[in-house]
Order: C-alpha cells, then sequence, then structure tokens
C-alpha cells in the first residue's frame, strides 16, 4: 500500500481541528505521513497542531517551517512541493475545518490504482455536509458528466478537501505555478486534465 502524503495548511483554525485530527488518526489506510504549515496564525494553531504531533511515530508529521502569510493556494503548493520532493506516492490534501470518514484514504488509494502508473490520476469525492454539530444536512451534488478538459476551465468539479493525486500528477502540479487568485485544488484538476490525466471522481 503506497504512503500517502496529508497536506495540511492552517490558519486560525485552532477552534475547528481536534475533529480533523483525530479523524487523522482513524484512517484505515494506515501508513501516511502528515504535512503541515501554518499561514500566520495567532489562536493557538501552533500549539495544538506540534502537541498533535508529539503523539505520533516518529517521521510521522513533517513540520514545515516557513514563517510569512503566503495565502492558501501557496501554502498548499509549498506542501505539495516537499511532499513530492521526499518521494511519496499519493497526496491528499486536507483542510483544517472538516472531519474524514475513516475509508477516506482507503478509497482513494484504492481509485487511483485503477491508472496507469505512467498516467497522472486526480481522485474527488462527494462531501457529506453537516452543521456545527455534524449533525447530516446533504450530500454535494452528484457529478453528470465525465472530468475533462476543457470542461474544467469553467467549472471545478474536484472539491480541495477530498482531492487525491498519484505521484505522476504530483509531480506537473508541483512543478506549475498557479495564476494569482487561483485556488489550489482548481488548478490541481486543470492541470491535470490538460496533460490528459485521468479524472477518478467517487460517488
Amino acid at each position: 500500500m503506497p504512503r500517502v502524503a496529508i497536506l495540511l495548511s492552517t490558519y486560525e483554525g485552532a477552534r475547528y481541528l481536534t475533529p480533523q485530527l483525530h479523524s487523522l488518526l482513524g484512517q484505515t489506510h494506515r501508513d501516511w505521513v502528515l504535512y503541515w504549515r501554518d499561514d500566520g496564525s495567532r489562536d493557538g494553531t501552533c500549539d495544538l497542531m506540534r502537541a498533535f504531533m508529539a503523539q505520533l511515530d516518529a517521521g510521522q508529521a513533517v513540520e514545515l517551517d516557513e514563517p510569512g502569510r503566503f495565502g492558501t493556494t501557496e501554502s498548499f503548493m509549498r506542501l505539495l512541493r516537499r511532499a513530492y520532493a521526499d518521494g511519496n506516492a499519493v497526496a491528499a490534501f486536507a483542510d483544517q475545518d472538516d472531519v474524514w470518514l475513516p475509508e477516506k484514504l482507503t478509497r482513494g488509494v484504492e481509485a487511483l490504482r485503477g491508472a496507469s502508473g505512467s498516467a497522472p490520476a486526480l481522485y474527488f469525492a462527494r462531501q457529506v455536509l453537516v452543521d456545527a454539530g455534524l449533525r447530516r444536512i446533504a450530500l454535494s451534488f452528484r457529478v453528470r458528466r465525465p472530468p475533462g478538459f476543457p470542461a474544467c476551465l469553467t467549472q471545478n468539479l474536484a472539491t480541495g478537501c477530498t482531492v487525491m493525486m498519484n505521484r505522476v500528477a504530483m509531480g506537473l502540479v508541483a512543478g506549475s505555478v498557479p495564476p494569482p487568485g487561483s485556488l489550489h485544488d482548481w488548478w490541481s484538476y486543470i492541470i491535470v486534465a490538460a496533460r490528459g490525466g485521468r479524472g477518478v471522481g467517487g460517488q
């Protein structure tokens, strides 16, 4: 089973992070490493994250000590470049205010297995929308048309907190420079689709 690099960029997230971090520990796919970078928080986020890291096995968490406020997209790009340079096989974007279902990583890894080893592949899935008490409200919309290019230029189907990429896709996105104002998830989808990559949508 491939090692998954979980990419988490934080900013003023102390009130959200605990449920999300606990959900990482509950993943059925156990071979993962957390890459984390804070984008200038002043609310105790960093203390919370470092306390969580201290509970993990050696080498299971990497903090990018790069002070500064770069914004969401650039912060995630820095995490992705580091995870790619470290040789990880799969990357998964993680948002600080989400809670992952236990099978999230397992399902993404299994879906990415279907892609050719030389082809870029990007997995995404529907979201379970909840209220502040994590009570289910609805599912996000179902993808009705195959993802790809040029449709990716007008609509983003790949919501960041669900996105996972194989190593080929990681390399393509890590080597790119997102335009100002772009979002890391949509940009990743565009790059992979434009290079003929496979979009794998979870239902």
